[in-house]
């Protein structure tokens, strides 16, 4: 049975005492879903309860599509309203991948505003909070041909130029940091290695690295651990709400549920 969005309830396989983790972020989130979710249980379980609002290309503060997918804006997607429903719990937190609404042509202070909102709600719950910088080292290295090759192939409908993209990712990343230090967030900066030719995918053999940097809220993780795998049974499952060639789909969340005990919920 589909949820209404607006109403969500607490889970009835929701422990009251667990580790809550929100994730929040785009396509870094979206393409190393199963190493999220597994290092989370790693670090917060057994019976963790996490929260992730990610998708490729999607917008803090806008409705995003990609290829036929449409997905609500990260402020506007029911996240905030399961978590608000859900009994008081010790929460961590990590934002990520706020550059795509650079790329969609939204101004500096636009986005500094949708990400403030976004701090604000996370502080509200209490969380310990980290914040990702921009992987601007990586950027500043773009030519203009290769730039525009991934302009028009992450975000076809983009008209942004690499002047002026680099200028407000400069000055949004200089926000990012601001924002941290007033909220008491961590603030973590992606470490140029992570990254490969695509300037702002984390690189399938440094994801680990990184995201285990962003969940200890610390700039270089503090220890080894076997690898985990990036399985795509979870890329299959359908989040609280999206809509497909214009089709609306739901799905009741929590939809995952590990050996663990912890159990995932996808917005």
């Amino acid at each position: 049975m589909a949820d209404v969005p607006g109403s969500a309830l607490p889970s009835p396989t929701l422990d009251p005492t667990s580790h809550r983790t929100i994730v929040i972020g785009a396509s870094n989130v979206a393409q190393s879903l199963g190493r999220v979710i597994q290092l989370a249980d790693q670090s917060f379980g057994p019976r963790m309860n996490l929260m992730i609002a990610g998708g490729r290309g999607r917008s803090f503060g806008s409705s995003s599509y990609f290829a036929m997918r449409r997905l609500p804006s990260i402020l506007h997607c029911e996240l905030w309203n399961a978590a608000a429903a859900q009994p008081m719990q010790t929460t961590t937190a990590v934002v990520t991948d706020v550059g795509n609404d650079i790329l969609y042509g939204r101004s500096v202070d636009t986005i500094n505003a949708w990400v403030h909102e976004c701090l604000a709600r996370l502080c509200g719950f209490q969380a310990k909070i980290t914040l990702v910088g921009l992987p601007l080292a990586r950027v500043r290295r773009l030519n203009a041909r290769a730039f525009y090759f991934f302009r028009t192939f992450l975000i076809p409908r983009s008209r942004m130029d690499l002047q002026t993209t680099l200028k407000r990712a400069e000055e949004v990343d200089e926000r990012l940091r601001a924002a941290a230090q007033e909220c008491g967030a961590a603030f973590v900066e992606p470490h140029p290695t992570w990254y490969g030719l695509d300037p702002i995918h984390l690189r399938s053999a440094h994801a680990q690295e990184a995201w285990r940097c962003y969940l200890s809220g610390a700039a270089q993780a503090f220890a080894e651990r076997p690898k985990v795998s990036n399985s795509l049974y979870y890329q299959a499952i359908t989040p609280h709400e999206r809509w497909i060639m214009g089709r609306r789909q739901q799905r009741a969340q929590p939809s995952i549920q590990l050996k663990s005990g912890s159990v995932v919920s996808l917005y």
